[in-house]
């Protein structure tokens, strides 16, 4: 993490006056199970539920102090990627185990930085447990598991950030690609709508697919 608030002070610098940018955190269920506990994280929140909530207790301090540290150092938001979908856990692990301290990380960075996003990630998302998290926008896969954008707009008054295949990405057209985006700005609309990919597109992606996407958007 030291490391990490290094770079955010580099990137920082290099952008005052450019450019706003923002920091990726994985909130706390998903920081035990990706560092510590791997795949065991399904059979200890049946075995162990107690445990597992004071392990998450102690993980979910540890990132409030970074996401705070973070804004501090110049990142104008907080990226907080919550896997909330039921290829993860059930929704009664869900609302134990991760929605409280989602809530509790956000509020402590209430009204610090610019832009704080939620990135719900997942293709069978609890979407309506997530539409009133704290925060600027909705970043999600309306492509990949839904729900659509015109749809999500419905749903919640969060700027929206969505429209592009994150998973086809590096093999389409650019052609496709322009496709993608009339269709989401269609949907979106002029105001509250961030044109995105559902998640990080793969570091191998055509450069003149990016372009295509923002020229797009441009157009």
């Amino acid at each position: 993490m030291g490391t990490q608030l290094r770079a955010i002070e580099i990137i920082a610098e290099a952008l005052r006056g450019k450019a706003l940018f923002v920091d990726t955190v994985f909130n706390a269920w998903n920081t035990l199970k990706r560092n510590v506990v791997k795949g065991a994280i399904t059979e200890l929140m049946t075995t162990h539920p107690t445990a597992v909530e004071a392990a998450l207790g102690v993980v979910n301090a540890n990132l409030i102090r970074y996401a705070q540290a973070s804004l501090e150092r110049g990142a104008a938001g907080i990226f907080l990627s919550v896997p909330a979908s039921a290829e993860s856990l059930t929704l009664e692990q869900y609302e134990r185990f991760m929605r409280p301290f989602d809530l509790q990380l956000l509020e402590a960075i209430r009204g610090r930085g610019e832009c704080h996003i939620l990135h719900a990630h997942g293709e069978r998302l609890f979407f309506d447990r997530l539409v009133d998290y704290p925060v600027h926008a909705l970043s999600w896969s309306d492509l990949n598991g839904g729900p659509t954008i015109a749809d999500a707009g419905k749903r919640t008054r969060l700027t929206l950030m969505a429209g592009l295949d994150h998973v086809r990405f590096a093999e389409m057209s650019a052609e496709a690609v322009r496709t993608q985006v009339r269709a989401a700005r269609t949907q979106g609309g002029p105001t509250r709508f961030f044109l995105a990919p559902g998640c990080s597109v793969p570091t191998y992606a055509y450069p003149p697919l990016l372009r295509a996407a923002r020229a797009a958007v441009a157009g």
